[in-house]
């Protein structure tokens, strides 16, 4: 995956058969794509179903030589079971310079986190839209051992103030 655009790959779930030594009537697997550009989500999608058609072609073609002579081939479906926008929320990236000192952000440009649903879907149509988050503090995310303690989350709110008295101001320079 490249490192620009920022674009993720996770195989979640691998499943087939119904015991380990026997071979699967049927296999899925949940494959997830993110990236802050629609264009490496293509890439994905092609190379997936580039990759998929490949393997089924290549074992129904070899079963046809082998034993059983391909009498029950290969076939697959992909079917999309979600479709989260790419977006990056870099034109906020002035509002996060003016309220970084009264909140502890650092002035790099920010990603919007990829869970933050709403914020991704919104700015993918070319609504401006930002997820600043609720402060606190976290840790395990994704994970069955994800974390959240509220200490400090004065800060949130203090972000979420901060930036729409920035927007107020750039809305008011439009």
């Amino acid at each position: 995956m490249p490192e620009e655009p920022r674009t993720t790959l996770n195989l979640g779930t691998i499943r087939g058969g119904t015991s380990v030594n026997s071979i699967p009537e049927s296999a899925q697997a949940a494959i997830d794509f993110r990236s802050t550009d629609r264009e490496q989500l293509l890439r994905l999608e092609v190379a997936l179903h580039r990759a998929v058609e490949d393997a089924v072609a290549h074992w129904n073609t070899r079963a046809k030589t082998g034993a059983g002579s391909g009498e029950n081939p290969l076939t697959y479906t992909i079917v999309k079971i979600g479709d989260r926008p790419a977006a990056s929320c870099r034109t906020t990236l002035r509002c996060w310079r003016i309220c970084g000192p009264w909140t502890g952000i650092c002035g790099c440009t920010p990603i919007c986190g990829w869970d933050r649903r709403m914020p991704i879907f919104r700015f993918s149509l070319g609504v401006p839209a930002l997820s600043i988050g609720a402060g606190g503090e976290g840790g395990g995310a994704h994970t069955q051992a994800e974390w959240y303690s509220a200490k400090d989350r004065e800060t949130g709110l203090r972000r979420v103030l901060l930036l729409t008295l920035a927007m107020l101001e750039w809305a008011a320079e439009q």
